[in-house]
This record gives structure tokens, C-alpha cells and sequence, in this order.
């Protein structure tokens, strides 16, 4: 912008009254200002928003009797007000989520909207296929969806832990195929601070950094500073670095830690994060359409 200011002012008016070229100003201007905004546009394409992009966050939790939950919350947002659609597989049982507007019912599996015309979200249940549809949504407002699930399946984290005196001793071992990081164990008043376990590896609570803790808030402020630390340990030597994903994983650890202690305070937890998606999972096959972006807790 500074550069063409003074392409368009000073430099333009001496190299016209050094050659004594004043009415040129006319039209040597207008040109300038046609070149100049070819160049911002053409500057600006790589960075500019043309479909629509989704951001997600999946949990997935083992419970006992070899249950697994996974949670997969997600939005689409559009850079448009236009009608566009998303074909999914017949698998995956989507639902929307409601806000609390007075012109849409809440809780309902289905949008029942008053006025067909107004609608700004349907999602079309098939046999071959769902298919999402987003209409009249203003640009680059999300519209939010979820994808809840149940199934049997191994838990792929050992534990060896155990009390020894007034201590808490024993082993945790990531059996799975993927780096857990920014792990933290919960049990019996105590908060570990156990970072990042590598596939195959063994970590010894013994090892570990932790805390008393005596309800929620006290974990809080924990994973407040754990995740931050923790998430910046080695910046230099990552490719980029991502205070979005920084700040995302922050809010589903207090979400989880709350949850934790409000509906299963009297028993114990590890959470922690993957960074790969799960293969066949739907969040993959969204990914195969459009540019998607978020976190994978366990």
C-alpha cells in the first residue's frame, strides 16, 4: 500500500512534469490503479476462502466391559450464503446441533422448521447415503453437527497402578498405535502431569510430576499451565507452531476434567491427545472433501 501510494503520488507527478507530460496524469493514474489491484487480488488468492471448511473435535473414551464412546463434534462453515451439500455414507447416524433460537425446536434428531422457505440446515437420511444440506446460512456462520457412537473394542492403555503406604505407585504403557501427548492421570486426590507417551513406551508414575487436588478447580488451574508449558516445549524445532490447537486442546481438558469430576469423581482417568485421525472414522471421510482442521482426545 505504501509502495503504491508513492508509485501513484510523488513519483508519478515528477516523472510527468520532468518531461512535461501533465495531462497524462488522466490516465496514467486509472492504469495504476486497474495494475495495482490485479496485483492485490492475485497477491491475496492463495489466502482467500473459497469452500466451505470444517473444524472438529473427536473423543474417544474406554469405558468398562470393553465399551468404547466416541464423541465427534463438528461445524461447517461457508464462505457464502449460497445452498451446497455434503454426501456422507450411509454409516454414520448425524444429528444437528440446536441452538436455542425460538424458530427451531430443541433436542430434536430432526430441524423442523416452521417456514420450508427459511430453513437453513436439513440432513437427508438414505440408504446409500446421508447428505447434508446447508441453505440460506449467512457466510462464514458454522452450523454444528454431531456423530455419537458406541461399540466394543480394547482399550489400548495398560495400567499397573497401585497404592504403596500413602503413595500412589505403578505404570502406564501406550499399547496403542499412536503417540499420546499432553497426557495427564486423575486418581485418588492426585493429579499427574505425564506429557507425551510414545508408542510402546512404559512411564512410572514415580517419575511423574503431581499435585494434591480437591475438586475441579484445583485441576483447572493445573491443565491451565500444564497445557500451555507443555504445548510449547520445543517450538523451534516444529515446522509451525499452532496456538489454535493449543488453545482447543485447553478447552476440552477442562471440559473433560469437569466432566470428569462431576460424573465420575470417585474413579480414575488418563487423558491425553492423538494427533492422527482414525482411519474409516466419518471426520476422515469429511477430510477427503473438504479442508478440515481439529483435535483427537482420548
Amino acid at each position: 500500500l505504501v509502495i503504491y501510494i508513492i508509485i501513484i503520488g510523488p513519483l508519478t507527478y515528477i516523472i510527468l512534469k520532468k518531461n512535461d507530460k501533465h495531462g497524462l496524469i488522466w490516465i496514467i493514474v486509472p492504469i495504476l490503479a486497474i495494475v495495482f489491484t490485479f496485483i492485490v487480488y492475485r497477491a491475496g488468492s492463495k489466502t482467500r476462502v473459497e469452500e466451505p471448511f470444517v473444524g472438529y473435535v473427536k473423543m474417544r473414551t474406554f469405558k468398562e466391559n470393553k465399551k468404547v464412546e466416541d464423541e465427534l463434534y463438528f461445524s461447517i462453515t461457508a464462505p457464502f450464503n449460497n445452498k451446497y451439500t455434503i454426501d456422507l455414507g450411509p454409516n454414520y447416524f448425524v444429528t444437528q446441533l440446536m441452538g436455542s433460537s425460538n424458530e427451531y425446536p430443541i433436542y430434536n434428531q430432526h430441524q423442523v422448521v416452521m417456514n420450508p422457505n427459511k430453513y437453513m440446515a436439513a440432513i437427508n437420511y438414505g440408504r446409500d447415503k446421508i447428505v447434508l444440506e446447508i441453505n440460506n446460512n449467512p457466510a462464514f456462520t458454522p452450523m454444528f453437527f454431531q456423530n455419537i457412537n458406541e461399540y466394543e473394542g480394547t482399550n489400548p492403555i495398560e495400567t499397573n497402578i497401585h497404592h504403596k503406604g500413602d503413595k500412589i505407585e505403578g505404570t502406564i504403557t501406550n499399547r496403542a498405535g499412536y503417540d499420546l501427548t499432553n497426557a495427564i492421570y486423575i486418581g485418588d486426590g492426585l493429579l499427574f502431569h505425564i506429557g507425551t507417551i510414545y508408542k510402546g513406551e512404559t512411564v512410572d508414575l514415580k517419575d511423574m510430576e503431581k499435585m494434591i487436588i480437591h475438586d475441579a478447580n484445583d485441576a483447572l488451574i493445573k491443565v491451565a499451565h500444564d497445557i500451555s508449558i507443555s504445548s510449547t516445549e520445543d517450538v523451534s524445532k516444529r515446522p509451525s507452531y499452532d496456538a489454535g490447537d493449543v488453545n482447543r486442546k485447553r478447552e476440552i481438558l477442562y471440559y473433560l476434567v469437569d466432566k470428569h469430576f462431576n460424573s465420575y469423581g470417585n474413579e480414575n482417568c488418563l487423558i491425553g491427545f492423538v494427533e492422527d485421525v482414525y482411519p474409516g472414522s466419518l471426520i476422515q471421510e469429511i477430510s477427503n472433501k473438504l479442508d478440515t482442521y481439529g483435535t483427537n482426545a482420548i
